[in-house]
């Protein structure tokens, strides 16, 4: 999957960057953000985002976190907010090993959500910031390159092998829509003659304004042939939310060719625990 410019999330987000760097910045660790925090719902997230902006404009995603505020003095007991109550919390950011290029800036993007890599909170919530500062594991300058013995290998490409595709504009005003296609292809045949396949479709959708509009669908295809012998498996799923339970459908299919030889599906709810 190719990198995806950043800018339209920054826009949407709270979006703090330093001035152009003098010279170039690295980092090795994980960053660390520390908030003073309210919200006007009783459950509501709060996700960062470290990036790059080019002296292009153009943002690149460097690092993030999530934190659900209600799991924040315990994921083993999460607790609901009190609207309006200010809340000290502590969010610390995947670990990231970067080069902020001189010319570009550092920039943090807040906002409450991070859709489609966590889904929505129940109700639209709107966060109030009093407080904070950003700690970056900041690497010092070498004075020259530390020896590194492990020699460097790099994995071949696979010529003609298809690559993952994402398509993330706007299908209609207000709602969005982010795909990811991978086509159903087969390798070349293993050890034992057969010919493996894999595919897939990702669909993630949402309606501006409304967080129970999301539909996250996903299928997997694996064949294998060899000779006359052609088999498939598809496995789907979709996942929808009211604001009390999560929806779920799951299916599996076997075939034979073009014939079906199993099939089942299955729908299950689940009950939101404030998330």
């Amino acid at each position: 999957r190719p990198p995806i410019d950043q800018s339209t999330d920054d826009a949407r987000s709270l979006l703090f960057h330093t001035a152009p760097l003098s010279e170039d910045v690295e980092i090795l660790g994980n960053p660390v953000l520390r908030l003073r925090v309210s919200a006007d719902r009783p459950v509501a997230k709060l996700a960062a985002r470290l990036v790059e902006i080019g002296a292009d404009g153009q943002s690149w995603l460097v690092t993030s976190g999530l934190l659900n505020l209600t799991h924040r003095d315990s994921h083993a007991a999460p607790e609901p907010l009190v609207p309006g109550a200010p809340y000290d919390v502590e969010l610390r950011l995947s670990s990231a090993a970067h080069r902020f290029n001189a010319g570009g800036r550092i920039g943090l993007a807040i906002s409450e959500s991070l859709w489609p890599l966590v889904w929505p909170s129940p109700e639209i919530a709107t966060l109030t910031l009093s407080l904070g500062a950003l700690s970056l594991p900041v690497r010092p300058h070498e004075a020259k390159p530390a020896p590194f013995p492990i020699p460097e290998r790099h994995t071949p490409s696979r010529d003609g092998a298809p690559r993952p595709t994402a398509v993330t504009e706007p299908v209609l005003p207000g709602l969005y829509r982010i795909e990811l296609s991978t086509p159903l292809a087969a390798g070349p045949p293993n050890v034992t003659g057969a010919r493996l396949g894999r595919g897939r479709l990702e669909v993630s959708e949402l309606r501006e304004g409304d967080p129970n509009s999301g539909v996250w669908r996903h299928r997997a295809t694996s064949s294998w042939m060899r000779g006359d012998w052609d088999c498939a498996v598809e496995a789907a799923c979709e996942l929808r939310s009211t604001a009390d339970e999560f929806q779920l459908s799951e299916s599996l299919t076997a075939k034979r060719g073009d014939t079906v030889v199993f099939e089942t599906r299955s729908e299950s709810k689940t009950k939101r625990d404030l998330v």
